[in-house]
C-alpha cells in the first residue's frame, strides 16, 4: 500500500511538470514566433540618368558631356545596389532617350522625355526615386553636390542622408543645403514617392570637372551616394514611401 501510494504521488507530480513544461514550451515558441516575423523587404531604387540621346545636357570645360557622366555614375549605383541585393531599375542604361520614334518627331522632345520619366517611376509607387545630375553656371567658382527632393513623404530625409554623407566623405568644405523643389523640377514636382534629384557638381569649375570626370571619383562619389540611400533604407525599416 505504501509503495502504492508513493507511486500515485510520483506520477502525479510528473504529470504536472509535463502540463508546465507543455504550456510553458507554447509561450515560449509563440514569442519567437512573433520576434522571428521578416522584416519588410528593402524598397525598389529606380534611378534616373538624367539627358542621352541628342541632349547631351550641360558640357564640361574639359569637353565632358553630362549625359554621359549621368550614365556613368548610375550604372555604379546599380551594381552597388545589386550586390546589396535591393532591387534596382533604370529610367536608362545607355545613352538614348526615353521616347518613342513619334514622340521625337513631335516637337516636344523635352515634355515627352520628362513625362516618360514621371510614368516610369508611377508603376513603382513604393519605390525611392533618385535622379543624377551634374550642374552648371557662368561663374566658374561655384562647386559642390546639391541634392533637390520632391514634397512627398520620406524626401527631405532622403537627401539629407546622400548629403552628409558625400559631404562627410568627400566634400568637407561644401556648405549647401538640401532644398524642396518647386515647379521648376517638374521630375520632382510630380513625383507620386520618395524623389530626389542630385546635382554632383559643377561642370563650369574647371577642378570639379576634371574631377567628376575620372572613373576612380565616379566610384567614389556613387559609393558615398549608395550609402547615403542606404541609410534611409535601413533607418525606414525597409519602408519606402
Amino acid at each position: 500500500m505504501a509503495i502504492g501510494w508513493v507511486a500515485r504521488r510520483f506520477l502525479t507530480a510528473a504529470l504536472s511538470v509535463l502540463i508546465l513544461f507543455f504550456f510553458t514550451a507554447r509561450a515560449v515558441n509563440a514569442r519567437a514566433r512573433e520576434a522571428a516575423v521578416e522584416p519588410s523587404p528593402p524598397p525598389t531604387v529606380v534611378l534616373d540618368a538624367g539627358h542621352g540621346g541628342v541632349d547631351g545636357g550641360a558640357k564640361g570645360v574639359n569637353g565632358a558631356l553630362e549625359k554621359d557622366l549621368n550614365l556613368s555614375v548610375v550604372l555604379l549605383l546599380a551594381d552597388l545596389f545589386r550586390e546589396a541585393g535591393v532591387e534596382v531599375v533604370l529610367t536608362r542604361s545607355d545613352d538614348s532617350l526615353p521616347i518613342t520614334e513619334e514622340q521625337d518627331r513631335s516637337g516636344h522632345r523635352k515634355r515627352w522625355d520628362v513625362n516618360n520619366r514621371i510614368a516610369f517611376t508611377r508603376l513603382y509607387p513604393d519605390a525611392l526615386f533618385v535622379s543624377i545630375h551634374m550642374n552648371w553656371f557662368p561663374v566658374e567658382k561655384y562647386s559642390g553636390l546639391q541634392v533637390w527632393y520632391a514634397k512627398t513623404r520620406g524626401s527631405r530625409e532622403l537627401a539629407e542622408a546622400i548629403r552628409r554623407r558625400v559631404v562627410a566623405d568627400l566634400q568637407p568644405d561644401n556648405k549647401r543645403q538640401s532644398k524642396q523643389a518647386d515647379g521648376s523640377i517638374r521630375l520632382l514636382d510630380s513625383a507620386a514617392s520618395t524623389a530626389v534629384l542630385v546635382e554632383c557638381g559643377f561642370l563650369s569649375n574647371a577642378a570639379e570637372c576634371e574631377k567628376i570626370s575620372s572613373p576612380a571619383y565616379q566610384r567614389e562619389l556613387s559609393f558615398s551616394i549608395f550609402c547615403g540611400i542606404m541609410e534611409t533604407i535601413k533607418g525606414n525599416g525597409g519602408a519606402g514611401n
